[in-house]
C-alpha cells in the first residue's frame, strides 16, 4: 500500500483490501496535523503581538533618538552653562529686559546701602540715588535718601532728606548746606544773625543801698540777663494815663543808670539818695 509524501496518509491500491485500521491510522495522522498546524498559529499570534509591543521593545525611531543622546561630560558642560544656551528671554521668565520696562509693583531693595544709579551712556554724566538706614556716611550715623547729580567736570551736588531729623540737606562742592523750612526754622546763630531779647523788670520804691563815693542803687533780680547785654530800656506804661505819666517821670527825674549783672540788674539813683515814689515796670530789649 502506498503513501502520501508529506504526511505519508495510507492510499490503498485498486487491488487492495478496504481496512478499518488503514483508515483510522489516515484519520489520526489528519486530525494530529491539524492540531499542530492550530497550535502553530496561535504562537504565532502571540509571538506579533509581542513584537508589536511598543512598551517592552525601543523601535527604530526610538533606538535612534536614544544613540543621539549626549554623554555625561556634554549633560554636566550643558548644565554649568551660564550663557543662556536655550536663548530663555527677560519676557519668558516674567523679567524686566535691559532695555527698560514698567513695574506695576514696588521694588524693594534690602540693603543697608541701597543705591538707583542713572547714566546717559558713560559714568562721567550721572544720576545717582541712595536710600541708607543706619549707615556710616562719612564718620557718623546719617540715615536718608539721598539723591545726588555728578557733572562732566566731577562736580557734585546732593540732596538729603532725612525723615528721622526732619530736615532737608544740600552739598555742593563739598560743602553740606542746611535747608530751612516751616519745621525747621533757623537761629539767628545759623544764619549769622544777632540774637534778640526781651526781659521785664520792676524798679521798686524803698531804701536803697548807698554807694560808696556818692549815689544809692537797688539790685533788681531779672532770670536770664547777663553781663556782657547792653539793653534799651523803656517803662512799660498802661491804658492809666495819669499813673504812666508818673512812672515816665519818676524814672526820667529818678534813675541816673542801670547795670547789667548775671542775673540781675543794679539800677542807680540820684546822689542825693532820692528813689522813685511808685514802682516803675520796665522793659530790657536788645542783641547779642
Amino acid at each position: 500500500m502506498e503513501q502520501t509524501t508529506n504526511y505519508g496518509l495510507n492510499k490503498p491500491g485498486g487491488s487492495d483490501y478496504a481496512r478499518i485500521d488503514a483508515l483510522n491510522a489516515n484519520m489520526d495522522a489528519v486530525d494530529a496535523a491539524l492540531k499542530d498546524l492550530e497550535e502553530s498559529k496561535a504562537e504565532g499570534a502571540a509571538l506579533a503581538a509581542h513584537e508589536a509591543d511598543g512598551v517592552k521593545h525601543v523601535g527604530a525611531a526610538e533606538r535612534t533618538a536614544w544613540n543621539a543622546k549626549a554623554d555625561g561630560a556634554s549633560t554636566s558642560a550643558h548644565i554649568s552653562n551660564t550663557n543662556n544656551p536655550h536663548g530663555v528671554t527677560a519676557a519668558q521668565v516674567g523679567a524686566l529686559p535691559l532695555s527698560g520696562g514698567t513695574l506695576t509693583g514696588n521694588l524693594d531693595i534690602a540693603k543697608t546701602i541701597a543705591s538707583v544709579v542713572l547714566r546717559t551712556g558713560d559714568s562721567s554724566n550721572r544720576l545717582s540715588g541712595r536710600l541708607m538706614k543706619n549707615a556710616n556716611v562719612e564718620g557718623t550715623v546719617d540715615d536718608g535718601l539721598y539723591l545726588t547729580d555728578y557733572g562732566a567736570d566731577g562736580a557734585e551736588a546732593t540732596l538729603k532728606i532725612q525723615g528721622g531729623q526732619q530736615r532737608l540737606r544740600i552739598k555742593l562742592g563739598g560743602t553740606d548746606y542746611a535747608v530751612y523750612h516751616e519745621g525747621s526754622k533757623p537761629t539767628p546763630a545759623d544764619i549769622g544773625a544777632a540774637v534778640k531779647y526781651r526781659y521785664t523788670a520792676t524798679i521798686p520804691t524803698g531804701t536803697w543801698t548807698e554807694v560808696s563815693g556818692g549815689g544809692y542803687y537797688k539790685d533788681v533780680t531779672v532770670s536770664g540777663i547777663t553781663a556782657a547785654m547792653t539793653p534799651c530800656v523803656g517803662v512799660v506804661q498802661t491804658s492809666d494815663v495819669v499813673a504812666s505819666e508818673l512812672m515816665v517821670e519818676e524814672f526820667a527825674n529818678n534813675i541816673r543808670r542801670i547795670e547789667t549783672m548775671a542775673g540781675k540788674i543794679r539800677v542807680y539813683t540820684r546822689t542825693d539818695g532820692a528813689a522813685p515814689s511808685v514802682n516803675i515796670p520796665i522793659q530790657l530789649v536788645g542783641t547779642v
